[in-house]
């Protein structure tokens, strides 16, 4: 009988968080404007970017936030440079309001757990914090993304230059020749750069290009191909150049050949780790339902 009141009350507690759960989101909704799924499907049909569930949620409560954020100048550049550098559609404001919007969702979900346990509430708050910083750290992510992929390709890009030198100074000529046979990302950041060269100034393309990367040796590319624009013969620095990227990439490949090891090491800790957690729960299970038999 116990059992059964008990099994009955999680019941009605769970019963309870859902239905508060439903009621808080609905007086939300009337202070928030969100858009139809018409709307939503026809402006994602435009800008060709998918929008997940948690966006739809996240991005109304934001807007509202976003009106009450004040950056600091050195801040609000810091942000500005990392947004552009990760082509995410934001502004600073918004960028920090998105990250406060999500930590609020999930405070408030946390006081609506705590009414079956409050280690659900404790536990909400730190989820909130960490999710708070991960978020802020979304562009860092993209970019730090981004140049491991164009890294790999930097000894080629710089080599292909190295040998286009020779006989031509055209820096547009020489980045079409290279986007025919370089990876995904890195033919997205030539065709940007590109444009860039070819409805403005080369030496901010190239600049641009350069603060989107934020890799040292795509730097001291750039640095080659703004003497070229200067005029200066730069045959000489590739040359060098080369030969230095060439032992850079060795070394980063022994490091990632170094680390390999490591990550087997811990993944077969942590999946030993999760099956030894099943087997004695499994045992310790039937160990004490076994023992309320016996008594």
């Amino acid at each position: 009988m116990t059992e059964v009141i008990q099994n009955g009350t999680k019941i009605l507690g769970a019963l309870i968080a859902v239905f508060l759960t439903l009621g808080i989101y609905f007086i939300i909704t009337e202070f928030v404007v969100t858009p139809s799924k018409s709307a939503s499907k026809a402006i994602l049909s435009i800008n060709k970017k998918k929008q997940t569930i948690g966006d739809q949620i996240v991005y109304p409560i934001a807007n509202k936030i976003v009106k009450l954020i004040h950056l600091s100048p050195e801040r609000y550049s810091l942000y500005q440079k990392k947004i552009y550098a990760a082509e995410l559609e934001y502004t600073p404001e918004f960028y920090v309001a998105k990250a406060l919007a999500l930590s609020i969702i999930i405070f408030a979900f946390g006081i609506v757990l705590s009414i079956i346990t409050p280690i659900f509430f404790f536990g909400c708050i730190v989820l909130a914090v960490v999710s708070y910083f991960m978020v802020l750290q979304e562009a860092d992510k993209i970019i730090r993304e981004k140049s491991e992929k164009i890294q790999g390709e930097l000894v080629l890009f710089a080599s292909t230059i190295q040998t286009q030198l020779a006989t031509s100074r055209d820096i547009i000529k020489i980045f079409e020749s290279y986007r025919k046979i370089c990876g995904t990302t890195m033919q997205h950041e030539l065709d940007v750069t590109l444009a860039d060269m070819k409805t403005g100034s080369y030496e901010s393309a190239l600049r641009r290009f350069e603060s989107r990367l934020q890799s040292q040796s795509l730097s001291e590319i750039i640095r080659g191909l703004l003497g070229v624009l200067r005029g200066d013969d730069q045959r000489a620095y590739f040359d060098m150049l080369v030969h230095d990227l060439v032992i850079k990439e060795r070394e980063r490949l022994k490091r990632n050949a170094a680390e390999r090891p490591n990550k087997i090491k811990l993944f077969t800790i942590l999946t030993l780790g999760a099956i030894a957690v099943i087997i004695v729960y499994v045992l310790g299970y039937r160990i004490i339902t076994s023992l309320y038999t016996m008594f």
